[in-house]
């Protein structure tokens, strides 16, 4: 089982964006680039100012409905698609690329994060239902980014021919990686558990879209996580009339580049640009950039081409195939959910925070904005490398400053030789005052005796030193060893690991842990131990 360790907030280990950790601090000159403060509070204002038609919850439900429709799930679940017909129920979301075996672990992590606060809010707002959702980011179509896995020291990568959106690939030839998974892993319970799911998930029949939302509602159904997928025709025809606005008329494009203008202007960076067009142009295996032509609009590497007409001709029949970028999909979401809050990672902040006027001018209510929470899984012994003078946190530091640490550690521990000397000097010479009275010829054997003590503390200051050496050196070792298991191979453990590993110890136990520790109106990383 995991055990609880440690935890230290996110903002004090110098690994976030500078944007991002001025808004988790609350920064005054940032308040314009949000709309709801990320606490409680924040939460409950959101709710208070939220407007979802009932229509669009209607559409909702009957999509989600449609795509749960093969799938056998969890009662909880059923109950939270339900639910959203209310006009007392809202949602909280996160979302991520379709990587293979969920790709690394930060995958879970966002996911028990967003559980963890519909389960908090619904305890504290008793009168709403608030249901955790996540977003199959199925539609993005950079495949090398989710072909591969590491389980341990090995990668592994499934081998494909691939175009479009990744959510649409047929998954038949992840057979042979699923066999190499089950190698490394073993025969254990757990192991023979994750290895069945993934057998379940990657079969020919189904797309990888279909295959994600079987190994994530098998691993988190039992918490009532619904799953979305904005790859469909009923809700793109609800975010409709903001394609429209985008492609002719530009209004995305003109408020992100005077928002980007002010942040740069705070000394911030961009974390992304907008385009004139945000949306891509998707079929069965494309999908391609709009780009303005001088008679309309074309299509980036093919022959499409629109007029004006023709494109809203497009858009009105086939709304489906109007796919948003990474600027727009936020918009869509937010669009199309009766959302509050959105939980994403350092990266994902900073860029939110781009957003706040594009909202504004397509009158669309922004979210509360959340940091996820991180983690980092520790077996048992390494309890035993960590002391006073190495600690978890010591990780996030690079080795000069930890043996600068190390070494301003020792200068306080180190007694004051100097002083010894002198006091051993003034002591010799009240001696040799005293003695010299009744022998003047003994001063010099009183001068050689203080030589002695004197080459004395020399000597053991210098055995002191070496021990101190020795010390430092065995701490400057457990640091590394340290340092790799939070940072295997120079990567953030999250941003590294597979759950596959983690899980074949653990089982879904672990997932009720990291929900129970996990607190996104603080976010940290929390450090567990592996019992």
């Amino acid at each position: 089982m995991l055990q609880f360790h440690s935890k230290i907030p996110s903002t004090q280990l110098n690994f976030l964006h500078r944007l991002t950790e001025d808004y988790i601090d609350q920064s005054a000159n940032l308040s314009e680039f949000y709309q709801y403060t990320p606490n409680l509070d924040g939460a409950i204002e959101a709710i208070e100012k939220r407007q979802f038609t009932q229509e669009k919850r209607n559409v909702l439900v009957a999509a989600l409905k449609r795509q749960y429709k093969q799938l056998k799930t969890d009662a909880s679940v059923q109950a939270n698609i339900e639910a959203l017909t209310n006009q007392s129920t809202f949602t909280v979301t996160t979302g991520h690329q379709l990587a293979l075996f969920t790709g690394p672990l930060y995958f879970i992590y966002k996911i028990c994060g967003t559980i963890k606060l519909a389960k908090d809010l619904s305890a504290q707002l008793p009168d709403n239902k608030i249901v955790p959702v996540f977003w199959l980011a199925s539609e993005d179509h950079d495949f090398e980014e989710i072909q591969s896995a590491n389980i341990g020291t090995k990668k592994l990568t499934w081998l494909k021919d691939a175009s479009g959106a990744v959510g649409r690939l047929k998954t038949e030839e992840i057979d042979a990686v699923v066999s190499q998974l089950q190698e490394f892993l073993g025969i254990s319970i757990h192991a023979n558990q994750l290895v069945t799911l993934f057998k379940k998930a990657y079969t020919g029949k189904n797309t990888l879209a279909e295959a994600t939302r079987i190994i994530v509602n098998q691993l988190f159904g039992h918490f009532g996580l619904v799953i979305i997928d904005g790859d469909d025709a009923e809700l793109k025809k609800v975010f409709a009339p903001t394609i429209q606005k985008d492609i002719l008329e530009g209004v995305s494009f003109e408020n992100i580049q005077a928002t980007n203008a002010q942040l740069e202007s705070l000394g911030y960076k961009i974390q992304v640009n907008p385009r004139e067009i945000n949306f891509f142009y998707l079929t069965e295996n494309f999908r391609e950039r709009f780009i303005p032509t001088e008679k309309g609009f074309g299509v980036m590497n093919s022959a499409y081409a629109f007029t004006a007409d023709e494109l809203q001709k497009e858009l009105d029949q086939h709304p489906e195939r109007f796919s948003p970028n990474a600027v727009l999909r936020p918009l869509y979401q937010e669009t199309i959910l009766p959302n509050i809050a959105y939980i994403g990672g350092g990266a994902e902040v900073a860029y939110w925070l781009e957003l706040k006027s594009m909202f504004d001018a397509h009158k669309v209510q922004f979210p509360v904005l959340l940091l996820r929470d991180s983690a980092g899984i520790l077996p048992h012994q390494t309890l035993r490398k960590t002391d006073e003078l190495l600690q978890l946190r010591d990780v996030f530091l690079d080795e000069t400053a930890y043996i600068n640490k190390l070494i301003e550690n020792q200068k306080v521990q180190l007694p004051d030789f100097e002083k010894y000397t002198i006091e051993f000097q003034q002591l010799f010479d009240r001696l040799k005052s005293d003695v010299t009275q009744h022998h003047v010829g003994i001063e010099d054997s009183v001068s050689a005796r203080f030589k002695q003590t004197e080459n004395s503390i020399d000597s053991i200051k210098d055995k002191l030193m070496r021990e101190m050496r020795k010390k430092q050196l065995l701490h400057k070792d457990r640091f590394f060893e340290l340092k790799e298991l939070v940072f295997p191979q120079g990567k953030l453990q999250e941003r590294y690991l597979n759950v596959s590993e983690i899980y074949t110890s653990h089982g879904i136990g672990m997932l009720d842990t990291l929900v129970e520790h996990f607190n996104p109106f603080e976010p940290s990383i929390h450090f567990f131990i592996e019992q």
